[in-house]
């Protein structure tokens, strides 16, 4: 009989086959049928799905006592925590669920009980102050349908942090380095601004965009933020913008590294894209040159979802012609030893979905 692979090994490789956890009990009991399977494997395939079971904390904030009792939320926080201990395991995933508040010093406790926590995801939520504030051990951070997200604490750890369907109108009064020091991925799947005249932008609030960045996601509603955000990052090589044309033009225009990978999309809801788009210089032939795409090693082109017709060729000829200038620029330089570019042209029908962005991992067309 083979060996037994490392604890850890195996943890990941559960961890990679299960289902995700999800904001419904639907979604948490497939998870749960999967990791059964993988306990009955043998003893080894047991310890590490137990693991993965115990480290996961799932929290419904509609469920009765959550949000309406201070004293049934902390002891139940406080179970949980007891549970992993008595298995000698680590509450090392949270993922909250619900529009209603958790009690301020039961978000403390919390906080203070699961001390171990690497990964925290907040689902559905409006406005969970308490429970950004910062925390030493946390590695991941994902906020989907945070209603406003303000983070008033520092994540030395983090590497991670991904928002979808958020507004970001305060994002440059905290996603600073002295926050995320250690932050090098970072997603925003952001929404219209609810507000256009309070954006705030990183020359007013006087901070520092995190300075590890090196993949950074735009996709959604355009911020002016984001031309500030992008020409800050000294060492960023993987972008994807998927915004309207003419902020996307912008955005890349804004970056200051020289990039490795660069994926679009693009978002335009207008019957058609303003006729600057084919002019210098915003134009694909002023784009193909610049210095920060001259050493693309990947360009990955996601499929029009604009419902208009003449948006939608008006985008895909920009991108085509922008592709077709950078290969020939390659290729040229492949001729004196230079990588040659790789074009991925994602498949009708695919959409892209920030919170599984991960430019490290391969994309077949």
């Amino acid at each position: 009989m083979a060996p037994d692979l490392p604890h850890e090994i195996l943890c990941s490789i559960i961890e990679s086959a299960v289902p995700p956890p999800g904001p419904t009990q639907t979604e948490n009991r497939r998870r749960w049928r999967a990791l059964r399977r993988f306990a009955l494997v043998r003893k080894a395939w047991y310890g590490a799905a137990l693991d993965v079971a115990v480290s996961y904390v799932w929290i419904n904030l509609h469920a009765n006592g959550w949000s309406q009792s201070e004293e049934t939320a902390t002891q139940r926080i406080e179970a949980a925590k007891k549970r992993s201990f008595d298995l000698n395991r680590k509450i090392r995933v949270l993922h909250m669920f619900g529009e209603k508040h958790l009690p301020e010093n039961s978000a403390k406790s919390l906080l203070a009980t699961f001390d171990s926590l690497e990964q925290m995801m907040l689902t559905k939520m409006l406005e969970p102050k308490e429970l950004l504030t910062g925390s030493k051990p946390l590695r991941e951070l994902c906020l989907f349908k945070v209603r406003t997200p303000t983070i008033s604490g520092a994540y030395p750890a983090l590497t991670r942090l991904a928002l979808k369907e958020c507004f970001a109108e305060s994002l440059p009064t905290w996603l600073t380095d002295n926050n995320f020091p250690a932050l090098e991925t970072v997603i925003l799947g952001v929404g219209r601004p609810r507000w256009s005249d309070r954006v705030a932008l990183y020359q007013q609030t006087g901070g520092t965009p995190p300075q590890k960045i090196r993949a950074l996601a735009l996709h959604g509603e355009a911020y002016v933020w984001m031309g500030e955000l992008v020409a800050a990052l000294p060492i960023l090589e993987d972008l994807h913008v998927g915004v309207k044309l003419f902020d996307l033009i912008a955005i890349i225009s804004s970056v200051t590294a020289v990039l490795r990978s660069l994926s679009l999309a693009s978002a335009d809801t207008e019957r058609s894209v303003p006729p600057q788009v084919f002019e210098a210089p915003f134009d694909p032939v002023t784009l193909a040159t610049l210095r920060q795409v001259h050493s693309l090693e990947q360009l990955t082109v996601w499929p029009m979802t604009m419902k208009h017709a003449i948006a939608r060729l008006d985008v895909r000829d920009w991108f085509q012609q922008f592709c077709l200038l950078l290969r020939a620029g390659h290729l040229t330089d492949a001729r004196a030893g230079a990588r040659d570019l790789e074009v991925i042209n994602v498949a009708e029908g695919r959409v892209f979905e920030p919170l599984d962005w991960n430019p490290t991992r391969p994309l077949s067309a």
